[in-house]
Formats: structure tokens, sequence, C-alpha cells
């Protein structure tokens, strides 16, 4: 025993007198590396001239980028890309204790596929009468390559509003034109008039906000997450909506009725049995297309 313990101490001698030997064994930096909790691209594939978005949440960080020419960036966010050939994102999260990182690739076919044949579709095309006498155009338009809006106004973006003051009672129609072909839509501007009653606008959900309790959680599973959402009608009607994950998996088809213009709130409860982290989203279906922003959640299991 006495000779074991004498050959130890004589090694631990001879370590110390070796210049930076110890040097690996530094007191690691105080603090802890940022954590990436989301980072991804939906769709990862996509056709030349589409879009993909980039999605992520991170936390513990002081400084967050993303290179490909984006760079400085809030801790959690998302933000549309149209790379011209497939390419690989990268996000750095640092703080003084180090710096982490995550890529995602986003690929880029080399040619779109095959048309499939459908016209533009103008999902909403509305007219509001405002206090002072003009009225509020307000429209939106999925695939088209051009729109227009005759009366003088011309062609506009696919999504938008158009502040206009007839003089008297107009009907404005707008043209959506792909290869495909065109459709078009018309709405009433009234002028105050016996001869012109005031129209009616079509029901339509304005804005969905979603938020979740708890938002993070750290402890014993399983742990139950409630999701809000809050719908805001411009009149009585039925609208359709689903809770969206970020894994594209959904929740079944829901139905939320409005006896006049207001708001109304829904839940959705999910429990959780194991460690876990992304988001959802509320998504109207009926009858026009919106979506909330993502609500992020992250649950760490002890």
């Amino acid at each position: 025993m006495k000779r074991f313990v004498f050959l130890s101490l004589s090694l631990l001698l001879l370590l110390i007198l070796i210049p930076g030997c110890f040097t690996a064994a530094t007191t690691p930096p105080a603090g802890t590396p940022p954590a990436i909790i989301v980072f991804s691209n939906n769709p990862a594939t996509i056709n030349a001239g589409d879009t993909s978005t980039l999605l992520w949440n991170v936390t513990g960080a002081t400084s967050v980028s993303i290179d490909q020419g984006i760079g400085q960036v809030n801790v959690a966010g998302f933000r549309p890309v149209a790379p011209t050939a497939s390419a690989v994102y990268t996000i750095i999260a640092t703080n003084s204790a180090g710096t982490v990182t995550k890529s995602v690739t986003t690929t880029v076919n080399s040619a779109p596929p095959l048309p499939v044949g459908v016209r533009p579709v103008i999902t909403a095309f509305i007219s509001n009468l405002n206090p002072d006498g003009t009225s509020t155009l307000a429209w939106n338009v999925a695939g088209a390559a051009s729109v227009s809006i005759d009366q003088g106004i011309g062609r506009v973006d696919f999504v938008g509003i158009k502040v206009v003051s007839p003089t008297i009672s107009t009907v404005y129609t707008i043209s959506a034109t792909n290869s495909f072909g065109t459709v078009t839509g018309s709405t009433v501007t009234t002028v105050n008039s016996a001869s012109y009653p005031i129209a009616p606008l079509p029901f339509a959900i304005t804005s969905v906000l979603a938020t979740s309790l708890p938002s993070t959680f750290t402890g014993v599973c399983p742990k139950t997450f409630i999701f809000y959402a809050t719908f805001t009608a411009n009149g009585p009607g039925t609208a359709t909506y689903r809770w969206e994950r970020n894994d594209l998996r959904f929740t079944d088809i829901q139905n939320i009725t409005f006896t006049a213009a207001g708001t109304q709130s829904t839940t959705m409860q999910w429990d959780l049995g194991e460690t876990a982290s992304g988001y959802y989203r509320a998504h109207v279906i009926t009858p026009n297309d919106l979506s909330s922003l993502p609500v992020f959640y992250t649950l760490q299991c002890n």
C-alpha cells in the first residue's frame, strides 16, 4: 500500500513539473451557452421561384444571426427566403459562455413541375364605407400572375387596400390573370343616396391571434399546455379553423359561429409526456384563409 501511494505522489509531481500539462483542464466559462430550440425550413424542397419559410426560436442568446445575407435577427421569428439554387442556412446564437449553430438545407428543384391548369382564385374583394364619405376597397388573390382593378385604378398587388372617393355609387371589378385564364369579381361602393342602399359586407374573419399557457415548462411530466385563439369577425356567420403544428400535423376542422361582428376565443388542450419543443398556429379555413403567428412551446421533462 505504501509503495502505491509513493508511486502516485511521484507521478503527480512529474505532471506538475511538465509545462502546460494542465492546460486542457482549465475552468470552463461561467454560464450556459445559448440553446437553439427550433430552426427549420418549410417546405424543405421548393421549385425555382417559390419561397420557403425559415422559422427559429433561441433561448439564452445575446445575439442571433443567420448567414446567406440575412444577418442579425430576433431570438424568435420567421422569414421567407427564395434561393435560386439549393442553399444551406445556418443560425448562429452567441452569449458570454459560447456560440452554438444549427443548419438546414433548402433544396431548389431545377425545373418547376408541369402546370396543373388552375386559374387564379379571388378569396376576397370587398368595399367598406368610411365615416368621411370615402370607401376602402380590400382584396386578396391567390395564384395570379397579374391583378388589376377597373375605374382607373389599374394594376395592383395580389393583396392590398385602396381608399376611393367616387361621386356616385360605383361598381368596381377586380381581374386576376395567369396562363390558364382570367377570373373577375365585383363590389359596389355606395354613395349615400335613397336610390342606392348600402350593401352588407361578406362575412370574413379579419384577424386571428394565438397564445399558450404555459409557453415553457421544466419539471415533472406529463404537463398540460393550453393554446388560446382569438378570432375577430366583421359580422354574423360561421367560420372553420384548425390547429396546425410545426411537424405538419393538425387537428380536426372545427366551427366557430358569430351572431354579430366582434371577437370570440377558443382553446385547445394538449397533454405532453416527454421533452418536446415546436409551435402551434391557428389556421382559418373558411370563409377566408388566415393564420395566426406561430406560438412556440418548450417542455423539458425531469
